[in-house]
């Protein structure tokens, strides 16, 4: 009576083109040129039966490899069947004697060692976890974002990692779990549903990581993250329409000046536009000169409007060196900080004219002096400390201003003192190789004194 012998590998069973014939000739030679022999190829939905191996292949258009292999051959009551698909290897033979076992033995020696090990256990688990774990990390980072919008960049861009990073995950542990027949070496596995949605996630990750990265980077838009904020600040004004859009598009603290100090905003206020501060609550401003140095400002701490704005200025003194500043304004309520650049870019006086730039003294009728009702202007010979008086100037007589020393004395104004900075550490050398002090000299035409 006839018996059935049938074999199976499960999981991840690759079959090179020689394997594929070998197998097929070993079924074949126990059959008689009579029997009826079917090698069936399934590409793209078609299915190609012909009665070769060749024969198939040729007929499904040479595909470089294939995931749906069938062999079918039957002589009266003895049969044999080889079947590959995504899902595995199976095969079996039917008939007397030795013949099922031993095909079935040859079957195996042929594919070798290709057994349901560790690994594909181990693939078997990933692909069966993978889509809760995709599930999850989604859900999860939806709710961190909405938890801590101040840092949702952030979020998405670890989020991104961790979802790139389990699709990849899945989509090779799929892939090594597929058995297929492979024609021609280096040739892919024909994508199935499964591949297409591993290759949308991922994509989708890696282009959501690579945009939360750029805007993370210094220079990005590092708004949403909830770190410094830094926007680009360029020479030319913004428009006013410009600034509103920016301002109304951020909700973490944000700042920006309006324009920048140049010839036509010497000595005059440059506005400050700002937002998403916690309304109620104190915040601190602080400014640097372009080497870093911290810039001494009278009122340093205010209290943020209803609205979420703050009040704050920039007065563009015509004593301050050109360069790129920075202003930065922290929330004390959440620790926050926002920051901005701002140019200053005054024309530079002519140091070849020999003539000067013409000046004169000013604001010592600010009750200084000890309280006297002096308004008297001394000049030293030198900008520090410790040096001697050698002459005086009354109030508006005119001075000839040759340079400028960022690096004098701090001079103690009078109680009603009205001048642009009371704290400057700037000092003019004027006609005569003397010093006089900024707080009390005021430069006639706007223009920038050229450092000594």
């Amino acid at each position: 009576m006839p018996q059935t012998v049938p074999g199976r590998l499960p999981h991840g069973c690759k079959i090179k083109r020689s394997d594929a014939e070998s197998i097929a000739e070993s079924i074949e030679s126990t059959f008689s040129s009579a029997a009826n022999r079917t090698f069936t190829i399934t590409r793209r939905g078609n299915i190609y039966a012909e009665s070769t191996l060749a024969g198939a292949w040729d007929a499904a258009r040479k595909p470089g490899a294939t995931n749906n292999l069938k062999i079918d051959i039957t002589e009266g009551s003895k049969s044999a069947n080889f079947t590959l698909d995504e899902s595995g290897v199976r095969w079996s033979a039917t008939g007397d004697g030795h013949f099922p076992a031993g095909l079935n033995a040859d079957v195996a020696n042929i594919l070798g060692d290709a057994t349901e090990g560790r690994h594909v256990m181990l693939f078997s688990q990933v692909a069966r976890i993978s889509p809760l774990l995709l599930l999850a990390e989604a859900v999860a980072a939806f709710l961190a974002c909405f938890a801590w919008p101040s840092h949702r960049t952030l979020i998405i861009a670890i989020a991104a990692f961790i979802l790139a990073v389990t699709a990849g995950c899945r989509w090779y542990s799929q892939w090594q779990l597929k058995s297929s027949v492979t024609f021609d070496p280096g040739s892919w596995t024909p994508w199935n549903r499964s591949d297409r949605i591993n290759a949308i996630i991922l994509i989708v990750a890696i282009a959501s990581l690579v945009v939360s990265i750029v805007a993370l980077v210094p220079g990005g838009d590092s708004n949403a993250s909830g770190r410094e904020v830094i926007p680009s600040s360029t020479l030319p004004e913004k428009s006013p329409s410009e600034t509103s859009d920016s301002v109304e598009a951020s909700k973490s603290p944000h700042i920006s000046i309006r324009g920048n100090c140049t010839e036509e905003t010497m000595n005059s206020p440059l506005s400050v536009i700002s937002g998403g501060f916690t309304p109620g609550q104190p915040y601190t401003v602080s400014v640097f000169y372009p080497n870093g140095q911290a810039y001494h400002l009278d009122g340093t701490v205010g209290t943020v409007n209803a609205n979420g704005t703050v009040n704050s200025k920039w007065n563009c003194l015509n004593s301050l060196p050109n360069g790129t500043y920075v202003m930065k304004i922290k929330d004390n309520a959440t620790g926050e900080i926002a920051s901005t650049t701002f140019a200053v870019d005054f024309p530079s006086a002519s140091q070849d004219s020999g003539d000067g730039i013409p000046a004169h003294v000013a604001w010592t009728n600010d009750g200084g002096g000890g309280g006297s009702a002096s308004t008297l202007l001394r000049s030293y010979d030198g900008p520090d400390a410790g040096h001697r008086s050698v002459g005086a100037y009354n109030l508006g007589d005119a001075l000839t201003v040759e340079c400028k020393s960022d690096r004098g004395a701090v001079i103690t104004v009078g109680p009603s003192y009205t001048g642009p900075d009371p704290h400057s550490v700037i000092w003019y050398r004027i006609s005569g190789g003397t010093w006089v002090p900024a707080v009390y000299t005021k430069i006639d035409k706007a223009q920038v004194v050229p450092a000594c």
